[in-house]
């Protein structure tokens, strides 16, 4: 789940290049607990999860990207 919210706006969890885990962390559980992602954490790999979950985790990474317009 981290790997997959965050892959959209690489540049707000990282500093000259490298990514910092913490940052990446911190807001995979943020949005983890805003669209109430039932997963055991961060770590659980996205395919595991069931359909909904993973759309949720679909959404979190286009609002992390934070466009200016979001069809949904």
């Amino acid at each position: 789940i981290k790997h997959n919210v965050t892959l959209a706006n690489l540049s707000g969890v990282s500093s000259r290049g490298v990514i910092d885990d913490m940052r990446e962390m911190s807001v995979a559980n943020d949005y983890r607990k805003k669209t109430n992602i039932r997963a055991s954490s961060v770590y659980q790999l996205t395919g595991n999860l069931s359909g909904g979950n993973q759309q949720k985790v679909v959404l979190s990474k286009w609002l992390f990207a934070d466009p200016e317009v979001l069809i949904l």
